[in-house]
């Protein structure tokens, strides 16, 4: 089946004239084209005026075709990558901005053409600038046969409406926010927690009455006795790490980014910016009330909690009567930060419900370090440590790698992964290059991610495009964990890598001062980005490229597919100074044999001319007057005549 959807991105505003009176009036906050979010009023950037986007959800193996449409106010380029779409044979739909793809201009359309080819929770996502962060995001979901789905028989209904994407919110936009922190040092935390676009935050009062409203909570229905599948997608901006509990519930966890596995109980799941989790909810208590679903961020901050209510049927349309404060104790999935325990279930435990085919006769493995430079990014301020991938931070090229890059004439663009000159270079001054790992079609590939625990504690959550991964192993080294630690390690045989049904990820984090082990088989050539699903971390540089195969490995271009590239005038003499700007040229010389005078000499003589000119003037007025002034004997014969008579020009003479 063909699914066609068009999507118009534009700018637009929170709490629009299109919500009239909300929140005051409820309904007027269902209005199509309300976006009520917190009730706080500002600029977002939407598809089709919807926050969430529109939901794309498919079977698997049908073909998804989406007109983009770019009608940002500001003419900001756009493109959407389809998040845990693995986009075999179309890799230049993958969306990645200059790097599977130039970014939509203003105005323009873009039209993605692919299969569904992976069943689960996926999402899509603006993938330039800060859009995504503004709003620019929407569920993707691909559902399987029945016969293909191992974890059937655990869930009554899995229905579209119990969706939740869980958001950061800010009340500035992000570009905004990311100028000011790294300008000037000015920090602004998200505001609120949103689930598919909805929070809270202090009431509306109504002048009419004096009576104080709320924009409404996202609420999700059930039925006593019934099982629900939930689709959890976190759409973190930040680092933040979303802990995610149900009062009086537990939540059975059977897939993690659109992958099957073992199913596991726990009280509560942490999920971090990028991932997916499908958990199965048992409406199991006979009060018929509302419960509580509660989400915070993990590491404590000053942030306002989120909520969404969970109704059984029939009950009231309140809040539930139990504390929103607060969380639920007992067995948590990915606790921020701290290893696995009897109460922690790190997400190396997950087991996968297939296993893994990894060859391991033809691997490679990489050393990958990801944390805060030593050395300041003078871009922003002297004291600017950005988090770096092997101590470079990435700069994005100025063309589409995946189309436009030329063996022969380019290589001088790229710094690449394995340059062990360049990495001993990075360690003692700040780089920034467009960094590639450039790998053969078909190896296996292990990269062992290492968070060297530097400046302060993080975590970040790294996403692969154009591939799954399994992960193999992790660890926590303490406060500080440099790269050699890991390698001497992994030599001496105390990493221990796992290869019975690991569980197999697309996104995953690596505990600050600790290591995460992956591998996948590089069977899908192209440019992939391998990057931080942190937004501002992202743009100041954690990331690289994962190159498979060369270009001669690639499929064919789409006909027409757009280009971009630096502008540099071929006959400029520097490319540093502009060309002199043209002049009106000089007056022909004369001719060499002509005689030349003095100035001086010719105004005097141009004097004389114009005294000579003048008296012949007065010369001939003279002469012409004496002329006249002797009559003719005719002529006074005529006057004597005419003596009487009225004079030819009307004059009376006496």
């Amino acid at each position: 089946m063909t699914c066609r959807y068009t999507f118009n991105v534009e700018w637009y505003s929170t709490m629009s004239r299109a919500c009239y009176d909300c929140p005051c009036n409820l309904t007027d906050c269902g209005r199509e084209r309300c976006v009520a979010m917190d009730g706080f009023r500002r600029p977002i950037a939407v598809v089709n005026r919807q926050l969430p986007g529109p939901t794309i959800e498919v079977c698997k193996g049908d073909r998804i075709i989406v007109e983009v449409n770019n009608e940002l106010d500001d003419a900001e380029g756009v493109t959407i990558h389809w998040h845990g779409l693995l986009q075999r044979g179309t890799p230049y739909m993958d969306g990645a901005n200059l790097i599977t793809q130039c970014p939509i201009q203003a105005s323009a359309s873009f039209t993605y053409n692919f299969l569904a080819d992976r069943a689960g929770t996926h999402w899509w996502h603006a993938h330039a600038g800060f859009q995504r962060s503004d709003g620019l995001f929407g569920p993707f979901i691909v559902r399987e046969p029945e016969e293909d789905n191992p974890h059937s028989a655990l869930y009554d209904y899995d229905l579209h409406e119990h969706t939740a994407m869980i958001s950061d919110w800010m009340h500035e936009t992000a570009i905004e926010v990311f100028v000011l922190e790294h300008h000037v040092d000015v920090n602004d935390d998200p505001r609120s927690i949103l689930v598919n676009g909805k929070a809270q935050l202090g009431g509306f009062t109504d002048e009419n009455n004096g009576t104080s409203h709320a924009t409404p909570r996202e609420v999700f229905e059930v039925e006593e006795g019934k099982r629900y599948r939930f689709r959890l997608i976190s759409t973190a901006t930040g680092g933040e790490a979303f802990r995610v509990s149900v009062d009086n519930h537990t939540l059975t966890i059977i897939a993690s980014d659109g992958a099957y596995v073992q199913p596991v109980e726990v009280d509560t799941l942490v999920i971090y910016g990028g991932e997916r989790y499908d958990v199965v909810l048992n409406a199991s208590q006979t009060d018929g009330g509302n419960y509580w679903m509660k989400i915070s961020e993990s590491r404590g901050r000053p942030l306002n909690q989120g909520l969404a209510i969970i109704r059984y049927s029939g009950a009231p349309e309140s809040n539930p009567t139990m504390s929103p404060s607060g969380v639920r104790d007992g067995v948590i999935y990915q606790a921020w930060n701290t290893p696995a325990s009897a109460d922690v279930i790190t997400v190396n435990e997950l087991v996968a419900i297939e296993n893994a085919t990894l060859p391991q006769e033809n691997k490679r493995t990489f050393y990958m370090t990801t944390d805060f430079n030593q050395f300041a990014d003078l871009r922003y301020w002297e004291d600017e440590y950005n988090p770096l991938v092997n101590d470079r931070a990435f700069k994005h090229p100025s063309y589409a790698l995946l189309s436009q890059y030329n063996d022969e004439t380019d290589s001088d663009d790229l710094c690449f992964f394995e340059d062990e000159e360049l990495n001993q270079k990075c360690k003692t001054e700040f780089c920034r290059c467009t960094q590639v790992l450039q790998v053969d079609l078909h190896q296996t590939i292990e990269i062992v991610i290492v968070d060297e625990g530097n400046l302060y504690p993080a975590v970040h959550p790294f996403h692969l495009h154009g591939f799954s991964f399994r992960v193999l192993a992790q660890g926590y080294g303490g406060d500080n964990l440099d790269v050699t630690e890991v390698i001497a390690m992994d030599l001496n045989g105390t990493i221990k890598r796992n290869f019975n049904n690991p569980p197999e990820k697309d996104t995953v984090i690596t505990m600050n001062a600790g290591y995460t082990v992956i591998q996948f088989v590089a069977d899908n050539p192209g440019w992939w980005f391998f990057h931080c699903h942190n937004e501002f971390h992202l743009h100041t540089g954690l990331a690289i490229v994962v190159r498979v195969g060369s270009q001669s490995d690639l499929p064919p271009i789409p006909d027409d597919f757009p280009t971009c590239r630096t502008f540099k005038p071929s006959n400029s003499t520097s490319p540093s100074s502009p060309a002199p700007r043209p002049t009106r040229p000089p007056p022909p010389s004369p001719p060499s044999d002509m005689v030349q005078f003095p100035l001086s000499t010719v105004i005097a003589l141009a004097i004389v001319v114009g005294v000579l000119g003048l008296l012949v003037i007065i010369l001939l007025f003279v002469v012409v007057c004496r002329r006249q002034g002797t009559p003719s004997p005719a002529s006074s014969a005529r006057n004597e005549e005419m003596k009487g008579h009225d004079a030819p020009w009307g004059d009376k003479t006496d």
